[in-house]
């Protein structure tokens, strides 16, 4: 088994072809862009070996189920994916390196700032964590 971080294909638009494939354990953009990029990422980073145990953890796979539903994530459950576009009692967005949360459509503005500057200033994309008055700095 190959060890790599668990991370999730996130697309954000269902009418655009852009990707973000989002580290778990980083809780931060590993790679984006669009679908053939993003595959080959997938493909050239070994996250097709399936560490995780997914059902079907290869590249395409994963870009068809975000194709799908919003998102690769199964959990909690492949009908009610974390992340996904269908409504839910999760919210669409995720935690940012611990400084804040991160709405989902806000997450290409970052991404594209981060192109350019990988140490850039988000926290005005983002929203301060539950129980929290202000997005922490980095």
């Amino acid at each position: 088994m190959v060890d790599v971080p668990v991370s999730t294909v996130v697309k954000v638009d269902p009418d655009e072809d852009w990707y973000v494939v989002w580290s778990d354990i980083a809780e931060a953009p590993m790679a984006w862009g669009g679908r053939e990029r993003v595959g080959m990422w997938l493909t050239s980073r070994g996250h097709w070996e399936n560490p995780t145990g997914e059902p079907d953890g290869t590249p395409e796979s994963r870009l068809a189920r975000a194709d799908q539903t919003g998102t690769s994530s199964l959990w909690p459950s492949p009908d009610d994916p974390h992340m996904g576009w269908q409504e839910s009692k999760y919210p669409r967005g995720l935690i940012y390196r611990q400084q804040g949360w991160l709405p989902i459509d806000r997450m290409k503005a970052l991404c594209e700032r981060l192109s350019s500057d990988a140490d850039a200033d988000v926290r005005d994309l983002l929203d301060p964590l539950d129980g929290e008055d202000e997005v922490r700095h980095a």
